[in-house]
């Protein structure tokens, strides 16, 4: 009744991992505030423990260092110098750190041998993290404005989940400026009850604050624009929970517990109707992506995952409709031009297919795999000039040598007829990629499946006649 937003049933199922985060964190903290002062050590031990689980269940877990630092810092006594050296012991919870990342190092370079993946890591802290920091701290002014207004997003939705979406995109200027006053208003308001001693909703505001920053990346290394999930929430959820046990212990104080829960008593009411509605939505993914859609969401997340789900279920009449009514798609995924595209083409709108992935085309981060699924229409039409011209744009749109033998390689094997001589050339293409960077997976499985195609036609022309086709090709 109290959180509708975060649907329990279904998190339980799909983000499970992170209710185990939750109990982790509670219980961890919980148990080092209560022993820091007459027992440090095992406060230490206990929360080390619990974050050495926690992170292998879920890399959310791994703000946890901080929180207890925030905890500690806030709402232990004596002078802040004392603080800081109470908290001071959090260092040695970088020991689970370093091992986490050395298992998760292991566990994506399988095929690689000890000795490597030693030196790799060597390698990694040598000079892999000066670029990684300096990457960090470029990033973390983009879109400054969005990631702070995103905080008071989750702030409103965890205060008032009404309208809920399945994700909240893009948000305009005033509405992000909004955002960003509501938490000015609070943080202030958290800073002067400090003042006065009264450290409970600055606690409760930087667990909020420290547990989301990883989600809605303030930090983040590729620059990707700041959005916000309601699975997002849950842990940070816990920092609004303490500030809402400190609101209603003023309240008892001040006005008594029977007129606090009488008034209430028709919050939680109205929470719980939205509950029941919304767990009516999640009753399957395509009722709870219809919804999200009937309610004008046509953002790029929500879009891709309805056309991918109707896709599954087959439903291509609905699919054209969604496409047509939301061409944005277009633009936002390749993965929805493709859907879009096999739609459009099976009820004999071709054309329509060519448009829809022209336009995906057009974007720079999808421009080359556009071209590819263009180029697979014209093939079909049999316009095979089309379909080259599209590889030949490909290759002189790369700059990585590797990328372009393989490109040139594709072009053989997929516009032109798959006979010998394209093969070989293909063949030849692949291997100079293979040159250019050993071990490339795209490579080797086409390399595998070019040499599949040759034994293939060996078999049924003859090993004489292939012996002599090979002579004829090397001439």
């Amino acid at each position: 009744a109290v959180h509708p937003a975060h649907t329990e049933v279904v998190n339980s199922i799909f983000n499970g991992s992170s209710i185990i985060v939750a109990i982790f964190a509670i219980s961890s903290l919980w148990w080092l505030l209560s022993r820091l002062d007459t027992r440090p050590v095992q406060a230490w031990l206990g929360i080390g423990l619990a974050y050495t689980l926690a992170i292998f269940i879920k890399e959310s877990a791994l703000i946890l260092p901080g929180i207890a630092v925030a905890m500690i810092l806030l709402l232990s006594e004596g002078s802040v110098m004392a603080r800081v050296r109470r908290a001071l012991p959090v260092f040695l919870l970088l020991i689970p750190l370093i091992i986490y990342f050395w298992a998760r190092g292991h566990a994506l370079a399988p095929e690689q041998d000890e000795f490597a993946v030693s030196q790799q890591v060597g390698d990694t802290f040598a000079t892999g993290f000066a670029p990684m920091f300096k990457a960090i701290t470029e990033t973390i002014g983009q879109n400054l404005v969005t990631k702070l207004a995103t905080f008071g997003l989750g702030i409103k939705v965890l205060a008032w989940p009404y309208p809920l979406q399945l994700y909240y995109e893009w948000m305009e200027t005033i509405p992000a400026l909004f955002y960003i006053l509501l938490q000015a208003v609070l943080v202030t308001w958290a800073l002067v009850l400090l003042r006065r001693g009264k450290a409970g909703m600055a606690a409760g505001l930087a667990f909020f604050y420290i547990s989301l920053a990883p989600s809605i990346r303030i930090i983040s290394l590729d620059g990707a624009m700041p959005h916000l999930a309601e699975r997002y929430l849950y842990v940070p959820s816990i920092g609004l929970d303490i500030v809402l046990g400190v609101a209603y212990r003023y309240l008892f104080e001040r006005f008594g517990r029977k007129k606090v829960a009488l008034l209430s008593l028709p919050v939680l009411v109205i929470l719980a109707a939205l509950c029941w509605e919304r767990n009516n939505q999640w009753s399957s993914d395509l009722n709870l992506f219809e919804t999200e859609y009937t309610q004008g969401h046509r953002g790029r997340d929500l879009l891709r995952i309805l056309l991918s789900a109707h896709n599954m279920q087959g439903n291509t009449r609905r699919i054209v409709q969604i496409c047509d009514e939301s061409p944005q798609a277009f633009e936002y995924s390749l993965k929805s031009a493709n859907t879009c595209a096999v739609a459009f083409i099976s009820v004999q709108r071709t054309d329509d297919a060519i448009a829809a992935l022209k336009v995906a085309a057009e974007q720079p981060y999808q421009r080359i795999e556009a071209r590819v699924s263009l180029a697979a229409i014209y093939i079909a039409q049999r316009e095979h000039q089309k379909a080259a011209d599209l590889y030949e744009e490909i290759v002189n749109s790369v700059e990585e040598p590797e990328k372009k033998e393989m490109y040139k390689g594709d072009l053989y094997v997929t516009v032109f007829k798959k006979s010998r001589k394209n093969l070989l050339l293909a063949q030849k293409h692949y291997l100079k990629a293979a040159e250019f960077r050993p071990g490339w997976k795209p490579v080797e499985k086409r390399l595998e499946a070019v040499e599949i195609l040759l034994a293939k036609m060996d078999g049924t022309t003859g090993q004489e006649s292939s012996q002599a086709d090979s002579r004829k090709e090397q001439e």
